[in-house]
């Protein structure tokens, strides 16, 4: 039996006209950092545990709010 929790919304960026936001899923043992635009995904990296899925995300947030991406929501980041 597959063990999938629902989607954890993480944060949203935005830049002309478009967004990007990060989801956080727990599948099988394992935490998934997916990745929408305009409500499509086209990335995703699974890591080993929640911890790391949050410092991934973070690091994709700090790096497109770098590249000029307007920072929108963000409900969890990691703490260190």
């Amino acid at each position: 039996m597959t063990s999938v929790s629902s989607a954890e919304p993480l944060w949203t960026v935005r830049r002309d006209g478009q967004s990007v936001r990060a989801e956080l899923r727990q599948q099988e043992g394992a935490w998934e950092v997916r990745l929408l635009s305009d409500g499509q995904g086209f990335a995703a990296h699974t890591l080993g545990s929640r911890e790391l899925a949050l410092v991934w995300a973070d690091g994709i947030y700090d790096g497109l709010v770098a590249d000029g991406w307007m920072p929108g929501s963000r409900s969890i980041h990691a703490s260190w």
